[in-house]
């Protein structure tokens, strides 16, 4: 999980720096991403049924959704805003998870309740220039990564193979882009090839870990991905640093030191 929150902030810099319109940029991430995966697609050789079909075209529209407003709002808010409007997705997957998976919540509510006090704390001083609409976007975001989180441990709950859980989605966002793609080449090819490498790495080690024990044990682990955002938004976008955004990092990490106590005495 420390490995996912890391290969995020960097995805989300990379996409924050492109100069390409949003659909270009999600076109040229999942493509690059999909060249990347093709040979060990190739050389595993899945099953492909029209159930499987189907799961990753769904897993492919709510991904794609949410990605356009992701990114939508990527491009107008400070990357410690967005991050932080993201750690909303912990109480949607808990939510979720209790509903759709029958994971146990209440051993899991006070690490979360106490890493959105470190949130809200955090945000105070951000959302006061914010864009209102940008933030909507973020929300609706946040919404769909929690319901493809919990699908994505659903599929594997299911035995599906990571390999083709990578390939699916990536496929079938790059089909959907087509009708809206530009159909020009990117001026910052380099840093699409990194965004598909960590696009495949994200999701990887986001897999790996959810195979391990429940979805929602994971949630404020991603916590850590916040002074991470703040750092690399310091340095490449001269983010500011309110004094109320140390405060909330503490608190944030509180609530994930609490989590990992909890979950390691299991």
């Amino acid at each position: 999980m420390v490995l996912y929150a890391l290969f995020s902030s960097l995805n989300d810099v990379c996409m924050k720096f492109v100069s390409t319109n949003i659909v270009d940029t999600i076109f040229w991430r999942n493509l690059c991403a999909n060249l990347v995966l093709l040979p060990l697609v190739l050389r595993a050789k899945p099953k492909i049924t029209m159930t499987s079909t189907r799961n990753h075209f769904i897993r492919a529209v709510i991904f794609g959704l949410s990605m356009v407003c992701y990114v939508s709002a990527l491009k107008q808010l400070p990357l410690a805003v967005v991050v932080a409007i993201n750690f909303s997705i912990p109480l949607w997957v808990l939510l979720f998870a209790a509903i759709f998976l029958r994971e146990a919540l209440r051993e899991r509510l006070l690490s979360v309740f106490i890493g959105f006090v470190g949130i809200f704390v955090t945000c105070m001083p951000l959302f006061e220039s914010a864009n209102m609409f940008s933030i909507g976007l973020m929300l609706l975001a946040a919404i769909g990564f929690a319901s493809l989180d919990v699908f994505n441990k659903y599929l594997l709950n299911n035995a599906e193979t990571i390999t083709m859980m990578l390939f699916g989605s990536n496929f079938f966002i790059t089909l959907l882009c087509l009708p809206f793609f530009s159909y020009t080449l990117p001026s910052e090819p380099l840093m699409f090839v990194y965004l598909g490498v960590g696009a495949n790495l994200v999701l990887y080690f986001l897999l790996k870990a959810w195979n391990s024990c429940d979805i929602s044990a994971l949630q404020p682990i991603k916590y850590i991905e916040f002074p991470l955002a703040m750092f690399f938004g310091s340095i490449m976008f001269a983010d500011k640093t309110h004094h109320l955004i140390i405060v909330g990092v503490a608190i944030l990490l509180i609530g994930v030191m609490l989590n990992v106590w909890k979950e390691s005495k299991k």
